[in-house]
């Protein structure tokens, strides 16, 4: 039986004959034979390589890119988004039908670790090869002017013994809701601009998916948000101002405990009281708290290009969104009594 499939070449397969996945035939091997596809899924460990038949290829391996199979099984924006929640997207750490373990080089997706004269994804190749990464996504974000400035006002203002002022008047659930009606007021505009013609259902598909992608993964920015401020984003003189606010949520909603430490993290939601300047100090982490997602590089660049786009906007609303004067508080020694004796903090 003839390959339909060539080594190396590249095209989505079902991931346990569920979901979709950017994938490449390494090789063809023999087993007791039969031949069969290696199938490797790109930014994955070989650990997650699995074999597929000569004549099996029907409902399993597919011609084209991600987007094509999307378009072809008439999948909608929102439905192809979906696998944007935390730890959803992407084969689990254990796949039936691996065939290799994983070696020391395999990683879960996030910014590759950058060997020695190896490239960063996050600098312009100059190689004319195009090695295998762990993720070929760069993860890193530079901060435009504005939010520059924003973080390091609160840098040296927390060295002169002043911490945000909870809750800030512009939350940050307040900054994504601007946001999204902003975005959804850019999709209608590019909607609208689009002349009829032959080619007018497809660019209004193309307009749909990139805006259903950017709403779906700028959600998932906000969850990251809530599930990283307690572990990544407080500083040490913001514990205590923490802990009363768990204390003080769990009260109002009538969560018994003892100690703050009782208190499950879902009892509040930190975006309604944290603002701007909490979000930049997670923008600054992105790549470091990307390293633990499971997402395939189609998300992750659907993602980091959502991303982008919200930086411009928190960039152009900044001043609009943060006060240095007026929205940090001075730590008094009786905040630094309670802070040094709190014996649950």
């Amino acid at each position: 039986m003839d390959a339909l499939f060539k080594v190396g070449e590249k095209f989505v397969c079902l991931y346990e004959n569920t979901t979709p996945y950017q994938a490449k035939v390494t090789a063809i091997r023999v087993v007791k034979g039969v031949d069969n596809y290696n199938i490797h899924y790109i930014s994955w460990g070989k650990r997650h390589d699995e074999l597929v038949p000569f004549g099996e290829e029907e409902g399993k391996m597919f011609k084209g890119s991600l987007d094509d199979y999307y378009r072809d099984h008439n999948i909608p924006p929102a439905e192809a988004m979906k696998n944007i929640i935390i730890g959803k997207a992407g084969p689990p750490s254990k796949p039936g039908g691996a065939v290799e373990k994983a070696g020391p080089s395999s990683r879960k997706p996030g910014r590759p670790k950058k060997e020695k004269g190896g490239e960063d994804p996050c600098e312009p190749s100059t190689s004319t090869e195009t090695p295998e990464r762990t993720h070929s996504v760069c993860l890193e974000v530079e901060l435009p002017p504005g939010l520059l400035k924003v973080l390091g006002e609160d840098h040296s203002l927390l060295g002169k013994d002043f911490i945000p002022e909870l809750p800030v008047t512009h939350s940050i659930d307040t900054i994504i809701r601007e946001y999204l009606a902003k975005t959804e007021t850019d999709e209608n505009g590019e909607l609208e601009a689009i002349k009829d013609g032959d080619s007018a259902t497809r660019e209004k598909k193309k307009v749909l998916v990139k805006y259903a992608a950017r709403k779906g993964a700028i959600r998932s920015l906000l969850e990251y948000f809530n599930a990283s401020l307690n572990n990544f984003l407080l500083t040490e003189k913001e514990r205590l101002q923490h802990s009363a606010l768990l204390r003080r949520e769990a009260t109002k909603k009538n969560v018994s405990f003892k100690s703050v430490l009782d208190i499950p993290t879902d009892t509040v939601r930190f975006s309604e009281h944290y603002g701007i300047v909490h979000m930049v100090r997670m923008l600054t982490k992105l790549d470091e708290l990307l390293q633990v997602s499971d997402w395939n590089d189609y998300f992750m660049e659907k993602f980091m290009d959502a991303v982008h786009d919200f930086m411009g906007f928190l960039e152009a609303n900044y001043l609009k969104y943060w006060q240095a004067e007026g929205g940090y508080r001075t730590l008094t020694a009786e905040y630094y009594r309670q802070w040094t004796t709190a014996g649950d903090e």
